[in-house]
């Protein structure tokens, strides 16, 4: 017994030296991941817009007070203001190089080059579907801010979004406490927004109610202050602690992504389909956005968002996504807002991958920015802005 304790005593001090020096080289290996940006795609990366001048020109929710600004500003020295909502296709990009643009700057230095009188500020939102980019443009509108035209960048996806986040619901809070109706298109949208509001909440409720109890022996206990004074100086002092929960998030990634990547290869990529109510709660946040744009004179232009060409298997219901465009369209007619076709307009080769190392049908290179800016602002200066 005596001889084996030299050795106990030693191997415990290795371990943890093994340990520590494991994680640190593990933090320092993830230090760029990301797991919110997992859903991007592989390689593909959020980024945010500015002008020449520093000014920011894009951002989400949390961005929307300076974004208001700008519009604000913007119309006081009498340019067009256009207002381009969407998601995550107008903030991210695949494999950026070190000067990569967004669609709204090249939008913003194309108008500025020809001289054209339009600006461009966006706000754009993960996964976003048409209830928080009407929630947007109200807390726009709330501000007294009203730009002179919207752009909305609408793909087919986000039909099946019908939550809102909580900066969303932050952001309508922060401009319009009670979104008390005051009759016409802003009753409307104030009650689609509410009904939402109030269903997300009660969703998260529930959700929160049927949780499991973390119950601890220790809890409320002075060892239990001991840890957590423990913790927040570790957090505080070394830097790959405080990345433990990312490097675990990292770890999960590393094993189901690769599963889940063999499955579709293997299966096929399923056919993506938009749930029938999700589509009808979005159909009716369109319908608000459009009445409420024309009942405060501000244009408005929808344009069916870049997908990826070529593709053995369509990612949607490829009759439901044409059916619905095709009504799209001549709800534009009927209302008198623009629609544009974009879906072909960036080549397949300019996509990315998603994380289960399939083709992206979203998010695109520089070069699709590009092609999609130009599209945009030469929209703008054929109608003399």
């Amino acid at each position: 017994m005596s001889a084996r304790t030299p050795i106990s005593w030693v191997s415990v001090p290795i371990g943890i030296g093994i340990g520590i020096g494991l994680l640190m080289a593990l933090a320092h290996w993830q230090r760029d991941f990301v797991a919110a940006e997992l859903g991007l795609g592989l390689q593909t990366y959020s980024f945010a817009a500015e002008d020449r001048d520093g000014g920011r020109i894009s951002g989400d929710a949390g961005d929307a007070p300076a974004l208001a600004d700008r519009l604000r500003s913007l119309r006081r020295a009498g340019r067009t203001t256009a207002l381009w909502l969407g998601a995550s296709q107008l903030h991210a990009i695949n494999r950026p190089g070190p000067e990569a643009k967004l669609a709204v700057w090249v939008a913003e230095e194309r108008a500025r080059t020809r001289h054209g009188d339009v600006a461009y500020t966006q706000l754009s939102l993960p996964n976003a579907g048409l209830l928080e980019l009407l929630a947007a443009y109200q807390a726009f509108r709330a501000t007294a801010v009203r730009p002179d035209q919207v752009v909305l960048a609408f793909t087919y996806d986000d039909l099946s979004e019908t939550a809102l986040r909580e900066d969303v619901i932050a952001l309508l809070d922060t401009a319009s406490p009670d979104l008390a109706p005051t009759g016409g298109p802003e009753s409307e949208a104030a009650r689609i927004l509410q009904r939402a509001r109030e269903e997300t909440r009660r969703e998260r409720r529930l959700a929160s109610a049927s949780a499991p109890v973390e119950r601890s022996a220790t809890a409320g206990t002075p060892q239990e202050r001991l840890e957590r004074s423990l913790v927040s100086r570790l957090e505080t002092h070394w830097p790959a602690y405080a990345e433990r929960h990312r490097l675990r998030s990292a770890g999960v990634a590393a094993w189901k992504l690769p599963l889940t990547s063999l499955v579709f290869h293997l299966r096929g990529r399923p056919v993506q389909r938009v749930d029938p109510g999700a589509r009808v709660v979005n159909e009716e946040a369109l319908g608000a956005l459009i009445a409420q744009t024309r009942a405060d004179g501000v244009a408005l232009l929808v344009y069916k968002a870049p997908h990826r060409p070529g593709a053995e298997r369509f990612y949607h219901d490829r009759n439901a996504y044409d059916a619905f465009h095709a009504e799209l369209e001549a709800l534009s007619a009927r209302e008198g807002f623009a629609y544009l076709d974009l879906e072909e307009l960036v080549p397949g080769e300019t996509f990315g991958l998603t994380d289960q190392f399939l083709p992206d049908v979203f998010h695109f290179r520089e070069e699709g920015h590009r092609l999609l800016g130009t599209e945009i602002d030469r929209w703008f200066e054929e109608r003399g802005h």
